[in-house]
């Protein structure tokens, strides 16, 4: 599920847990994502894609009252024996959980958000050992200056490739901070930051910017629910 340049081992051990403990059925549940996602980021919905007219089967996995998007919300919610962390993975041209033998497209890119303690984020988008360093750098989107990190080398861990089927896929990545310190209800005294990692299997060529742009224009990056310093946010 996720793409990281070196996800700490107890993350590791979390979510793989979680995949052969439990059921993953309200994860892979399209429509059940993107209610959770509401939680962590406001989104306008040009996210989910355009009305079809058809009402969603609450039986199936796939939300049939959305058509297509150029990035699409295969799976996420929160982790299972951590509540506290979130994964949300997108794909265009990706192998979804959902469907049996799908191979990569033509033009494939990963692109996960994580809420993560801030304590353990930093250490989460640092490149792998053994392969090249990353390198900071900001990106501007929609007028916004957030912190970023170029990894030339991105490997995607064990829970991504058992979930999409893939055999070990490593490629170009890019880490953008989306919101940094902010603070959860239900998690008193601790940090969070929500990060997207983004990633092009099998793919030296860089992440672009114009990418990055285009999968968070339908995000708000202003102001985000559900956190004791809403009311600051409201004030950036």
């Amino acid at each position: 599920m996720v793409g990281c340049g070196c996800l700490i081992p107890g993350f590791i051990v979390i979510v793989a847990v979680a995949l052969f403990a439990m059921s993953l059925s309200e994860h892979v549940n399209e429509s059940e994502a993107w209610k959770s996602l509401a939680g962590v980021i406001r989104y306008d919905d040009s996210a989910r894609g355009p009305e079809t007219g058809v009402e969603d089967d609450p039986s199936t996995n796939e939300d049939e009252s959305r058509g297509p998007t150029e990035f699409q919300l295969l799976m996420g919610g929160e982790m299972p024996l951590d509540r506290s962390v979130e994964v949300y993975w997108f794909g265009r041209d990706m192998p979804s959980p959902r469907t049996q033998g799908q191979v990569m497209g033509n033009d494939p890119l990963s692109v996960t958000l994580i809420k993560e303690e801030q304590s353990l984020a930093e250490m989460a988008a640092r490149s792998r050992p053994g392969t090249p360093l990353h390198e900071d750098r900001t990106y501007e989107v929609k007028g916004r200056v957030l912190r970023g990190r170029v990894l030339q080398q991105m490997v995607s861990d064990s829970l991504h490739i058992k979930l999409s089927g893939l055999d070990k896929v490593s490629g170009a990545g890019a880490v953008v901070w989306l919101r940094e310190g902010f603070t959860d209800p239900e998690e008193e005294g601790k940090l969070f930051d929500l990060l997207a990692f983004f990633q092009r299997p099998g793919s030296v060529e860089p992440i672009k910017d114009e990418e990055i742009e285009r999968f968070l224009a339908p995000f708000d990056l202003e102001s985000f629910p559900g956190s004791l310093d809403a009311e600051d946010d409201s004030k950036k």
